[in-house]
Order: C-alpha cells, then sequence, then structure tokens
C-alpha cells in the first residue's frame, strides 16, 4: 500500500502469493472520492517484481517482471513482452499522461521510456 500526499492517493494491491491466483488493484483518489478497481484471476506463481499505476481515466497499467521477462498490461490490452530475459529490474509504472515504466540498472539508476503501442525494448540507452 502506498499514499500520495500530493496527489491524495492511496494506492494497494493484494495478491495472494506463490501459489495464487488472484491479484486485486485498488486506487483510491481522495480529492475526487473516486475508487478504481481491477482484479486478474489466472497463474501468477512465476511473478517475480510488480508495479502498477492507475491513469486519470481509471486505466490500470501494470508491469510484472517473470522469469521469461518483463510483460506490460492493462484491462484492454493482454501481457505483452517488453523486455525479454531473466533478472532484477525493480520495475516502476508512471501512468499520469502516456505509461512510462522505469527500470533499475546499477550502473545508471532509473531510467523511464514511454511505453508505445506494444513495441518491445531493449536495456540500455534508448534511440
Amino acid at each position: 500500500m502506498r499514499f500520495d500526499p500530493v496527489n491524495d492517493d492511496v494506492k494497494a494491491s493484494f495478491w495472494d502469493g506463490l501459489q495464487g491466483q488472484h491479484l486485486q488493484l485498488v486506487s483510491v483518489r481522495g480529492a475526487e472520492r473516486s475508487v478504481f478497481y481491477q482484479e486478474r484471476t489466472e497463474s501468477l506463481r512465476e511473478l517475480l517484481e510488480l508495479s502498477w499505476d492507475c491513469d486519470r481515466a481509471g486505466e490500470f497499467h501494470v508491469v510484472g517482471n517473470l522469469p521469461a521477462g518483463l510483460f506490460y498490461w492493462t484491462r484492454r490490452v493482454p501481457p505483452q513482452l517488453v523486455l525479454a530475459g531473466p533478472g532484477p529490474r525493480l520495475p516502476r509504472v508512471l501512468a499520469h499522461r502516456r505509461p512510462c515504466i522505469g527500470l533499475w540498472d546499477a550502473e545508471r539508476g532509473y531510467n523511464f521510456y514511454e511505453y508505445r503501442d506494444g513495441l518491445p525494448f531493449r536495456e540500455g540507452p534508448m534511440p
């Protein structure tokens, strides 16, 4: 759970663990008195890392790191591989306007890349 005092938002995720198949995401906007909710039920056993954000329209943008790589999905977009290969990435998603995916690199820190229409990207400097 996290609280954003600037936007008066509370965000929480609930996952039933390594044997689980259930993920719930909740975003509460205090200033607007709006509640957004998304639920996903499928095999999530391989999930290593998770990050998500909710845009102003209430659409959830989710990034999950699995052994096969980093996947991005929304309610309308099924999980799409955006970066192949294993490894810890400490992903972050910011979805205030267009979704941006952040990845951790020990040499450069966090780098954020705008997600563009399902195109995968590679680690390292982006063109």
